[in-house]
């Protein structure tokens, strides 16, 4: 076993993230819209889960204020890692796994 530090992934889901989200509507022209958390439904389980606030950018794309953002991300779902005793995610796993 390697005593070589390892470092945590820190979990990007998290009150006031910011994401970039692309949108293709099925009429119209795809465009981006950002999402800011400001909720956050944890602990997660199989998918992470936050309530966002929504900005389209300047499409004149008429957008709800808030929704729910919904992202399967295997290396944040405590329900799995809890339930097969799997250790945190970090930097140096994910490089193997990749």
């Amino acid at each position: 076993m390697s005593n070589t530090p390892t470092t945590r992934v820190p979990c990007p889901y998290e009150l006031g993230a910011t994401f970039s989200l692309h949108i293709s509507p099925p009429q119209g022209e795809p465009f981006v819209a950002e999402a800011k958390g400001v909720y956050v439904y944890s602990p997660f389980t199989m998918s992470s889960v936050m309530k966002v606030a929504l900005t389209s950018g300047s499409t004149g794309t008429t957008l709800p204020g808030e929704a729910v953002l919904k992202v399967y991300d295997r290396r944040f779902a405590d329900g799995i890692r809890e339930e097969y005793e799997l250790k945190p995610p970090t930097y140096e796993a994910e490089a193997q796994y990749a």
